[in-house]
């Protein structure tokens, strides 16, 4: 079964279909889209098998631009998918629709495709929910379970208004887990970045040495202005994310009570702990650390051009 009337809620098994129907509309996305779209995902309860869902297909769409699909509109409609500018409780995204109610030869409300900025909080939420439900049976069956109770309270629900906002604080609770469950998931650094800092010290580049004029260029992003928005204190215990050879924690750790950096490039961590040898307050380490996290609290946590080699920042 695919399709329900507009203004109702039905809650189906799941069905293979679903997910047939889901490739193939991606597929007629893209061949319109094209590299317009940069990625496109079936999300949505349909994508999570365990459970029952309404029996419309959910795809998000990653694009750079809005006005780019804008610009698509009319081949868009002519395939089925007709822009619904005015969708009420939808923010940083444009929607599409497909169904007859929308072509006026009926009632019935099939897809909705969902465009949202590449690499966006938008984007992210609705794979990181598709995943951690997929991943989590039993915070799945508590979605179930919370879908049924508000389908049997109001299966006639103009705009799914009620149904909707019933559901919200489960999934604003739900995409905290899903983002937290997404960082713990995240696979290893790539080797290209551990690969480029390893070779900065096999080809002798240590920022820490650099020459008087580009250790000016470098106090742009984190000279004197840098350190006065930390508002250090000596009696804080401070963490540098990318701590490399040291550069910046050679001014940091003598002004606080411990300092502790960590780095992904064991080369690198090995040069600063030479040079932080006179700082007994020091201690660096070798690690990612959005997988592996220093296990203690600190007053001060701070990084500078470290968030440029992490994709989904």
């Amino acid at each position: 079964m695919l399709g329900i009337k507009k203004g109702t809620v039905l809650l189906c098994d799941h069905e293979v279909a679903w997910e047939i129907e889901a490739k193939e509309t991606i597929a007629r996305l893209k061949a319109i889209l094209g590299d317009v779209a940069k990625e496109i995902q079936h999300v949505g309860s349909t994508a999570i098998p365990s459970i029952k869902a309404k029996p419309i297909v959910d795809l998000a769409v990653a694009v750079d631009r809005f006005e780019d699909v804008l610009a698509l509109e009319v081949p868009l409609r002519e395939a089925g998918f007709y822009y619904r500018p005015n969708s009420k409780g939808l923010r940083d995204q444009i929607l599409f629709a497909c169904g007859s109610n929308y072509d006026g030869t009926g009632d019935l409300q099939t897809h909705f495709i969902h465009v949202v900025l590449k690499n966006s909080m938008e984007w992210k939420n609705y794979i990181n929910f598709r995943n951690y439900l997929n991943a989590n049976p039993r915070a799945a069956k508590e979605y179930e379970a919370l879908k049924i109770a508000l389908f049997e309270q109001a299966p006639e629900d103009p705009g799914r208004e009620k149904y909707t906002a019933g559901k919200h604080d489960f999934v604003t609770k739900t995409l905290r887990d899903a983002l937290i469950y997404s960082y713990e998931t995240m696979p290893p650094q790539t080797d290209d970045t551990l690969k480029h800092y390893d070779l900065l010290i096999d080809e002798g580049n240590d920022p820490v040495c650099d020459p008087p004029q580009l250790q000016k260029y470098m106090d742009q992003w984190d000279g004197e202005a840098f350190f006065d928005m930390l508002h250090l204190s000596p009696n804080d215990t401070v963490l540098e994310l990318g701590v490399g050879t040291g550069r910046l924690a050679l001014k940091i750790a003598p002004k606080c009570k411990d300092f502790c950096g960590i780095d992904v490039s064991l080369k690198t961590v090995k040069r600063a702990s030479e040079h932080l040898q006179g700082c007994k307050n020091a201690t660096v380490l070798t690690g990612n650390f959005i997988t592996s996290p220093p296990r203690k609290t600190f007053d001060l946590i701070y990084s500078s051009l470290t968030f440029l080699h992490i994709q989904n920042k």
